[in-house]
């Protein structure tokens, strides 16, 4: 046990020049004076302050007055601290270096629980300049309010609002009114959130900076599943200027519609669609009408797509930029398995002019024709190249090329059957 004092008048080399200062120490209790006057080096230039500890618990103040070093200027305040409870009041005056000029304040810390309020008036350096309120915080629950007014530095401006938040729950409002800096300037609002569930509405109202002007909402979550409408009505900055809309959504499926109507911006100008999506499996339509920016400006769409197989239609109709302006499309597509039809009609840009086809593709085997008619650019071959029948790794039908030119073979190569690794017939 100390029970006397520890005294250093002057400590030089980037160190305290005044006085350090311990008063009465007994076992694990402090039952005197902590004190520092002038501590030099980037440091604190004014007093740390500890009246009485005892024991585990602090039950007097802790105080410093001005600290130097892109630190706080003002005061750091702790009133009473007992246990592991602070009854009192923790409170920084001017914090200077990007940092708060005003006050942060905790009313009354009771174990795990703040009772009281956590306060903050003039935050600076792209931080708020007005106020975070919390009311009243009890063991994991927010019964109270928390308030932001003014947020500065490409932040809000307006309010952050929660009016009672029990539990995991909120009963109450969520709500921004104007947010700044490429953000919203209107409304982000959820009407009552209860455990899991939404069970109301969140909306924003005017999001600005290359953002949506007008509306997403939700009607209507419960647990996992959103039973309402998603909806965006005019998303600007490159974005769609229409409508992306769920119909209804539960579990993990999506049973009505998602719908996009006008997306600009080297983008579609048209539609996307899903028709009907139920578990893993669409089994409805996604379609895809115009498309702009060296993008396609015609069709893509599958009719029936279930778990891993499309069973329908994949088609893209006129695709530009140095790309195909015909068809590619594919009949029946099963597991891993091709069993209708590929075909690219007419592809431009140092690409090939004719018709790309494969009519029947199972397994690794191509079972039919692979074609193409005319591949008429730069060092290419302008005549034709054909596979008749691919079976495992064994073509057993014929390979032909007609005219390949550019300090190329100008005649004819030919493979009448080869199986393995074994050529039967003629080169």
């Amino acid at each position: 046990m100390l029970r006397a004092v520890l005294h250093i008048t002057d400590y030089v080399g980037d160190m305290l020049r005044a006085t350090l200062h311990i008063g009465d120490y007994v076992g694990d209790m402090l039952r005197a004076v902590l004190h520092i006057t002038d501590y030099v080096g980037d440091m604190l230039r004014a007093v740390l302050h500890i009246t009485d500890y005892v024991g585990d618990m602090l039950r007097a103040v802790l105080h410093i007055t001005d600290y130097v070093g892109d630190m706080l200027r003002a005061a750091l305040h702790i009133g009473d601290y007992v246990g592991d409870m602070l009854r009192a009041a923790l409170h920084i005056g001017d914090y200077v270096g990007d940092m708060l000029r005003a006050t942060l304040h905790i009313g009354d810390y009771v174990g795990d629980m703040l009772r009281a309020v956590l306060h903050i008036t003039d935050y600076v350096g792209d931080m708020l300049r007005a106020t975070l309120h919390i009311g009243d915080y009890v063991g994991d629950m927010l019964r109270a309010v928390l308030h932001i007014t003014d947020y500065v530095g490409d932040m809000l401006r307006a309010v952050l609002h929660i009016t009672d938040y029990v539990g995991d729950m909120l009963r109450a409002v969520l709500h921004i009114t104007d947010y700044v800096g490429d953000m919203l300037r209107a409304a982000l609002h959820i009407g009552d959130y209860v455990g899991d569930m939404l069970r109301a509405a969140l909306h924003i109202g005017d999001y600005v900076g290359d953002m949506l002007r007008a509306t997403l909402h939700i009607g209507d979550y419960v647990g996992d599943m959103l039973r309402a409408v998603l909806h965006i009505t005019d998303y600007v900055g490159d974005m769609l200027r229409a409508a992306l809309h769920i119909g209804d959504y539960v579990g993990d499926m999506l049973r009505a519609a998602l719908h996009i109507g006008d997306y600009v911006g080297d983008m579609l100008r048209a539609t996307l669609h899903i028709g009907d999506y139920v578990g893993d499996m669409l089994r409805a339509v996604l379609h895809i009408t115009d498309y702009v920016g060296d993008m396609l400006r015609a069709v893509l769409h599958i009719t029936d797509y279930v778990g891993d197989m499309l069973r329908a239609v994949l088609h893209i109709g006129d695709y530009v930029g140095d790309m195909l302006r015909a068809a590619l499309h594919i009949g029946d597509y099963v597991g891993d398995m091709l069993r209708d039809t590929l075909h690219i009609g007419d592809y431009v840009g140092d690409m090939l002019r004719a018709v790309l086809h494969i009519t029947d593709y199972v397994g690794d085997m191509l079972r039919a024709v692979l074609h193409i008619g005319d591949y008429t650019v730069g060092d290419m071959l302008r005549a034709v190249l054909h596979i008749g029948d691919y079976v495992g790794d064994i073509l057993r039908a014929v390979l032909h090329i007609g005219d390949y030119v550019g300090d190329m073979l100008r005649a004819v190569l030919h493979i009448t059957d080869y199986v393995g690794d074994i050529l039967r017939a003629a080169l």
